[in-house]
């Protein structure tokens, strides 16, 4: 009885291995999946786009790792700008134009260095 537990639950992770296995074979790979988890983050992707992230970050954990730290960098720093807001009410943000600018520079960057 014990035995054949064993069985079944071996052939289940074998069955899920093959299956992990497969979709990676037929998903993005990770070069174009990271900038996309990035923007995932900046704006709302289609659906189809956000199927295929969470597919990937199923199958792949450095990714799943990569998009779990820069979640956290995120909220990090959308934290750190509320405590910037002075007691006048003032804001210490960037205008939209700058930050606009920013992003630009940064997929540029991205862009002509390959690094993902």
């Amino acid at each position: 009885m014990v035995r054949e537990r064993q069985m079944k639950q071996g052939t289940i992770e074998k069955i899920k291995r093959a299956f992990i296995f497969w979709l990676a074979r037929r998903l993005p790979d990770c070069k174009t999946i990271a900038p996309k988890l990035g923007e995932s983050l900046d704006c709302k992707l289609s659906l189809k786009t956000r199927i295929t992230l969470k597919l990937h970050m199923l199958t792949c954990r450095p990714c799943a790792r990569y998009f779990e730290q820069i979640k956290y960098l995120s909220d990090a720093m959308h934290d750190c700008e509320e405590r910037l807001v002075n007691d006048d009410n003032r804001s210490l943000k960037l205008s939209i134009d700058i930050k606009e600018t920013l992003k630009d520079r940064i997929r540029a960057e991205m862009a002509n260095n390959n690094r993902f």
